[in-house]
């Protein structure tokens, strides 16, 4: 036995020689064998050894390891392809990144922490790798798109978080187009054609705007340079509207240009006709003109007043004359009052309480037709009930004669000894009874207090059929609604009479919603429309175990309250804002957000 390998002891000798060589092929990951102590011993030595360090090499530089190349699969982990696998401690520099990877259990790992490979897929289909750290990069080379990881995953539900779970799926937040990195040129405007019609619409109105060309705003780009276009179209015609001080006009006036005369203290316009190349200064007013108008406005005033006056004295004139009449009119009439005065006065005093009134009378005369009817009624009934003799023995003869036709005593026995005997036979309470207790609907309708259960096997039929005559669905469900007043309010569903319609028709406050075990009510219709907690616009996927599926994903409340901020900011800045530039400066910053 040799000594071991592991320890160089003894004498320099063949035996130290295979024991150093030993110790090597250790270090270097080989497998250690036995050698004699001679120069067959210390040749075989040196050619394992040799084999060790040739298997593994110290580094490899180029874009590729040399044992073959690496692609990065859906999940973020890097795949080799390997005429062999490397060994642990192997080295590669990676020639194309500048990175340095280290070999161990058969893969390469950077070794100075970066995010490592880009995922590059085939499909627009999300990697679904739980591994991922912030930054990592997702590219889908079937539509040329750039996505990047924030560290955000979304559960089933919808909901946002930052620790994954068995259910979580990671968010990836698209950055590059097929047109490249986004930027103002390639930034989509959400309602460009809306902002174009406004614009043509102030232009049209007002004149001070620059008009887009139809289909000219596609981009932020194109939407900062015309307002950028508009500013300056603006700052230029508040410029003409100011008006021009001097004695003298300015040299090259532009139309609707003012100019005040300092001198005559006059305001006039620059105006130029339609097609012509010439204009000419038009005082804003004529004081000729008003002159013309405060003398004729005086004339109409003076013969007003004089007509005026004229009336007044007629007027006056009839008021002194009733006055007249009345004091002429005044003793006689007074003395035609004090004699029916008189007149009344000697009106002598009678006595009344012998004589009965008129409504007294009319009460008397209707109790005693009253007592006039009962009694001829009472006499025709005792008329009817107490007949003439010759009648009573006319009636007594037909009576008998009806009596000698009936059956005898004799007669009636002998008809029930021949009735046979019922016993056995169903009564008709107890059919009644018996169609009672069957538990089945009727075809005219009925009600039911159990529940059913709905155990078919024929896919293909409906479990409940309303479809021989389209109205045969009309108020196909019926719910009464939980509403809580003294009116029962109820929702339907069906069809109805308009064209391919379905509908929940209801009256009241009635709220259709969806809800969640956990989240609670997450979508819901009523009398004023529909809410929901979120709104996304996205394309489906193919369900899976999780649930929903979705793509190209747009947060719209998102996206909303970013565009509401921005608007907020920009009347908040433009209410403050003093000068043109400051205005500028406020327009600038709320659009740089949106």
């Amino acid at each position: 036995m040799t000594q071991s390998y592991n320890q160089i002891t003894g004498s320099y000798d063949f035996g130290s020689i295979v024991r150093a060589l030993q110790a090597q092929i250790a270090l270097g990951g080989g497998s250690v064998k036995e050698y004699p102590y001679n120069f067959e011993g210390i040749t075989k030595a040196i050619q394992d050894l040799t084999f060790v360090q040739q298997q593994n090499a110290a580094s490899d530089i180029g874009p590729s390891p040399s044992q073959g190349d690496v692609v990065i699969d859906s999940n973020g982990d890097p795949q080799f392809n390997y005429s062999r696998p490397p060994e642990d401690g192997e080295l590669w520099f990676d020639t194309r990144q500048g990175r340095l990877f280290i070999a161990y259990e058969s893969q390469w790992y950077q070794t100075n922490g970066g995010d490592g490979f880009p995922i590059v897929t085939q499909s627009d289909t999300p990697p679904a790798a739980t591994n991922l750290v912030i930054g990592q990069f997702w590219y889908d080379n079937t539509a040329d798109i750039l996505y990047i990881f924030a560290g955000k995953y979304q559960e089933t539900d919808g909901s946002i978080v930052t620790t994954p779970t068995a259910t979580t799926v990671p968010v990836w937040t698209q950055l590059v187009s097929s047109g490249g990195l986004q930027n103002t040129a390639t930034l989509p405007l959400v309602n460009a054609t809306v902002s174009s019609r406004f614009v043509t619409i102030a232009s049209n109105s007002l004149g001070f705007l620059p008009t887009p060309p139809v289909g000219s705003l596609n981009n932020q780009e194109d939407a900062n340079l015309y307002f950028l276009d508009a500013l300056m179209a603006l700052d230029d015609e508040l410029e003409i509207q100011e008006p021009y001080i001097n004695i003298t006009p300015p040299a090259n006036p532009k139309p609707g240009q003012f100019w005040f005369d300092s001198s005559t203290i006059e305001m006039s316009i620059w105006y130029s006709a339609p097609g012509d190349a010439w204009g000419q200064w038009v005082p804003v007013f004529s004081p000729a003109k008003i002159d013309d108008n405060l003398n004729t406005l005086k004339t109409s005033l003076t013969a007003e007043t004089v007509g005026r006056r004229a009336g007044d004295t007629t007027l006056q004139t009839n008021i002194d004359t009733v006055n007249t009449l009345v004091e002429t009119n005044r003793s006689t009439l007074q003395n035609g009052i004090d004699g029916l005065q008189a007149q009344i006065n000697a009106i002598p005093s009678v006595d009344l309480s012998p004589y009965i009134t008129t409504q007294q009378e009319q009460a008397d005369i209707t109790a005693l037709q009253n007592q006039v009817s009962s009694i001829s009624a009472d006499v025709g009934n005792i008329y009817t009930k107490y007949s003439k003799i010759d009648f009573v023995n006319s009636t007594a003869a037909t009576l008998q004669s009806d009596i000698n036709t009936r059956a005898t005593s004799a007669q009636l026995t002998a008809v029930q000894n021949s009735i046979p005997s019922i016993t056995g036979l169903a009564t008709t309470s107890y059919v009644d009874t018996q169609v009672a207790g069957v538990d089945a609907f009727l075809s005219t309708g009925d009600t039911m207090t159990g529940a059913i259960t709905f155990d078919k096997a024929d896919i293909s039929a409906p479990a409940l059929d309303f479809s021989s005559e389209y109205f045969d669905g009309q108020t196909a469900q019926k719910y009464r609604t939980n509403c809580q007043m003294s009116t029962a309010h109820y929702a339907t569903f069906g069809t109805n009479a308009n064209l391919f319609e379905y509908a929940w028709a209801f009256t009241d406050n009635e709220d259709f919603c969806w809800t969640h075990g956990t989240n609670g009510k997450v979508a819901s219709i009523d009398k004023t429309g529909i809410a929901a907690t979120n709104y996304y616009i996205a394309n489906f996927g193919t369900n899976t175990s999780s649930g929903r599926t979705l793509t190209s994903t747009i947060d719209v409340g998102a996206r909303l309250q970013a565009t509401q901020t921005a608007l907020e900011s920009l009347r908040t800045n433009a209410a403050t804002a003093t000068t043109l530039d400051e205005l500028k400066t406020a327009i600038a910053t709320a659009l740089a957000n949106v």
